[in-house]
């Protein structure tokens, strides 16, 4: 226990090792030689989290060892853990650009598509960080587009793609900002309609475009406002449905509304086909549960 060093080698023979078992586990994919590889792999990262754990009590200060041990954590389905090992090797080396897109790519992970809004900023915060240093390569430059995005900031995305392009010269992200410019150009043509509109049209394509931009509170809002103001709209209700479930809070929403005689029966089934049409199955089954027996 008292040498010097052993542990950190120990740690790497059995990281690279790990990584040699899981790669081949890909190149089988289901079957059964797969899952043996991928047991195995994680039994090797089991150990190499002893050996790294007590090399980091050695030298707390050893960012790359952190950048290890997360990976192997993460290997093993300790999403605490692999946050955790990431922050602390942000804490001790902040110009370390990798441990910024491991954290960042760990938020994201762990969250899954439900990731919240303030997890997404905070990945593309230690993006942009990651960016400051030069440590962004092709994948990382459409990753980063891709979460700017989900947060409903195409322009800042177009920004992250010629910067990626300007580094690379990537085919692949040339694609991906024509793709976003369009996105841009559509989300301005839009803007530039709501100007000549008013009334409930002009408050509901407002909300639309808020809904857009991942901006689902303040649509709810405008929503809501115009909701309890002027009575039952359908569109407007089903924009606000859509919202809340992008919120978590279908399920307020329906209890909100299930009683109100003045939304049919017909208005709850094209809301839970609208949730299906998307694939978001466990949302249609909450609405088409409490549709009414009235016309």
């Amino acid at each position: 226990p008292e040498c010097a060093g052993l542990h950190d080698r120990l740690a790497d023979g059995y990281v690279e090792r790990a990584r040699h078992r899981f790669a081949t586990a890909r190149e089988l994919p289901g079957t059964p030689e797969a899952a043996l590889h991928v047991e195995a792999a994680r039994e090797l990262y089991a150990s190499a989290v002893v050996h790294l754990e007590a090399e980091l009590l050695r030298d707390p200060d050893a960012a790359e060892t952190w950048l290890l041990l997360g990976e192997a954590r993460g290997a093993l389905g300790d999403r605490q853990g692999v946050l955790e090992a990431y922050e602390r090797a942000r804490l001790t080396d902040p110009w370390l650009g990798e441990a910024s897109l491991r954290l960042a790519e760990a938020i994201v992970s762990i969250g899954g598509t439900g990731t919240s809004r303030e997890s997404l900023a905070r990945a593309v915060d230690l993006y942009a960080a990651a960016q400051r240093v030069d440590a962004l390569q092709e994948r990382d430059f459409a990753q980063f587009a891709q979460l700017l995005t989900r947060l409903g900031n195409f322009e800042a995305a177009g920004e992250v793609l010629r910067a990626g392009i300007d580094k690379t010269g990537s085919a692949n992200l040339r694609a991906l900002e024509e793709r976003n410019n369009q996105s841009v150009e559509a989300l301005r043509s839009r803007e530039a309609r709501i100007a000549t509109l008013s009334g409930r049209e002009k408050t509901y394509e407002e909300a639309y475009l808020l809904h857009l931009r991942r901006q689902y509170l303040k649509s709810s809002y405008l929503l809501q406002a115009d909701l309890n103001e002027n009575g039952f709209h359908d569109s407007m209700w089903k924009l606000l449905a859509m919202n809340k479930e992008q919120m978590n809070q279908l399920e307020g929403f329906i209890d909100e509304y299930r009683n109100r005689e003045e939304i049919s029966a017909q208005s709850w089934r094209s809301l839970g086909q609208q949730f299906e049409n998307a694939g978001k199955l466990e949302a249609a089954n909450a609405v088409f549960s409490v549709i009414p027996s009235q016309p």
